[in-house]
Parts: C-alpha cells; sequence; structure tokens
C-alpha cells in the first residue's frame, strides 16, 4: 500500500502563512486609522467651511464683534485640529508603508514554501508512478514466468 504524502516543512509553511495573514491584518488596520483621519480632515474642513459662510453673512448688518472674535477662534481651533491630524495622517503613511514592506516580504517567505511544497507533492507523485510501475512489471515478469512454465 502506498504511503500518503507528508510535506516535511509543512509547520514552517503553515507559520509563515500565519505570519503572512498578521501582517496582511496589521496593514489593513493601518489603512482603516488612515481613512478614519482622513474622514476626519474632511469632516474640519466642512466645519471650516461652514464657519467662514457664518461669518460671511455676519459681515451685513449689524456686526457682533463678539461673535466675529468666537467664529475666528473657532475657526483657528479647526485650524490646529487639521494640523494635528495632517501631522498623524504623515506618521500613520510612513507606517503603512512599512507594513506593506512587512507584506511582501512574508509573502515571498510564505510563496517560498509553497513552491516547495508544491515541488515535494510533484516528486512524491513521480515516486508514486515510479512504484506503480515497477508493481506492474513485477506483475507481468511473474505472469510471464507462468506461461513460460506451461509451454
Amino acid at each position: 500500500m502506498a504511503k500518503r504524502f507528508k510535506y516535511r516543512f509543512e509547520a514552517l509553511r503553515r507559520l509563515h502563512e500565519l505570519a503572512r495573514d498578521e501582517a496582511l491584518r496589521r496593514l489593513a488596520e493601518a489603512q482603516q486609522a488612515e481613512q478614519v483621519l482622513r474622514d476626519r480632515l474632511a469632516e474640519l474642513q466642512q466645519q471650516r467651511q461652514a464657519v467662514r459662510q457664518s461669518t460671511a453673512g455676519q459681515m451685513v448688518g449689524q456686526i457682533s464683534l463678539d461673535a466675529l472674535l468666537d467664529q475666528g477662534r473657532y475657526d483657528v481651533h479647526l485650524e490646529l485640529q487639521q494640523r494635528e491630524i495632517r501631522q498623524q495622517l504623515g506618521q500613520i503613511e510612513e507606517e503603512i508603508e512599512r507594513r506593506a514592506q512587512r507584506v511582501t516580504l512574508a509573502e515571498q517567505e510564505y510563496r517560498k514554501f509553497e513552491k516547495l511544497k508544491e515541488h515535494a507533492l510533484e516528486e512524491y507523485g513521480q515516486a508514486q508512478l515510479r512504484e506503480q510501475q515497477a508493481a506492474l512489471d513485477e506483475i507481468a515478469s511473474q505472469r510471464a514466468g507462468l506461461h513460460q512454465g506451461d509451454a
């Protein structure tokens, strides 16, 4: 009976597969964080635009100096938040790049073991065919020997 195929580096292949999956998960987390920051930045930009439109609307008729100063302070506050988020975006973009490189390396390592497994499986198949052919040759030679003995 033929023995089953057993890949001797299966544990390492699986370990590299898990490492690749973890690297992909961490990259996705960083990309999600980046998207959250970009959404917040867009939200702040809309708020600043609304403040500017409100300020422009108050420039007609009676002008409330306190209201203008409050809106100006709020606009500056929003601008500072935008700067902070842009700085965070720069950092997260660098982190995304590092994580993308880790994914690439992890994928390369995983593929090496996948190719080794494919090669080992192919060799196993060839060995199985040789064994089957040898068994068939043995049966054929035994039958030929029986037929010669009958003659």
